[in-house]
C-alpha cells in the first residue's frame, strides 16, 4: 500500500522452509551426501540405460552422456538430470531447485541378465507410485 515492501518477507519464508524442510534436507545430506569410502562399482553404464515407466510418472529415460548416466523425466523429457554414483545400483540426483543440497536416490533392480529390470525413484514414492519397470532400450 506505500509502494515497498514493510518487512523482508524473503528472511520470513526462508525460516519457515527452513523449519519445514530443514530436518529433511539435513537427514538426506548425512545419508547420501558423501558416498560410501569404498562403494560397489556400477555395472557397465550399458546396464542401466533405457525406458521405464508407470501409468503415474509416465516415461523416465536414462541415457549416457559424456560418461554418466542422466534421466529425463517430462512428456517430452525436457526435465533433465544427472546421476551420481553412490554404491552399486544406487544413484542420486537433485531435481528440485528449491532444495538444491538434497540428494533423492534412483535405485536399479537388476535382472539376471545383469541389465536393470525396473528403477525406483525415492522422491515420487511416498505411494509406492516410484517404481518404473523397463519399457524398451
Amino acid at each position: 500500500m506505500t509502494g515497498k515492501a514493510s518487512r523482508d518477507w524473503i528472511a520470513d519464508w526462508d525460516q519457515i522452509y527452513a523449519g519445514l524442510f530443514g530436518p529433511a534436507v539435513e537427514a538426506a545430506v548425512a545419508r547420501y551426501g558423501t558416498a560410501p569410502a569404498s562403494p560397489l562399482a556400477a555395472l557397465p553404464l550399458s546396464a542401466y540405460t533405457g525406458s521405464y515407466g508407470n501409468p503415474y510418472i509416465g516415461r523416465a529415460v536414462i541415457a549416457e552422456k559424456d560418461g554418466a548416466l542422466e534421466i529425463r523425466l517430462g512428456p517430452e523429457g525436457t526435465a533433465v538430470f544427472q546421476l551420481s554414483h553412490f554404491d552399486r545400483d544406487l544413484f542420486t540426483y537433485r531435481p528440485y531447485a528449491e532444495m538444491p543440497t538434497m540428494p533423492f536416490v534412483v535405485s536399479f533392480a537388476i535382472g539376471s541378465d545383469q541389465k536393470a529390470t525396473e528403477i525406483t525413484l525415492d522422491d515420487l514414492n511416498d505411494l509406492g507410485l516410484g517404481l518404473l519397470k523397463r519399457t524398451g532400450n
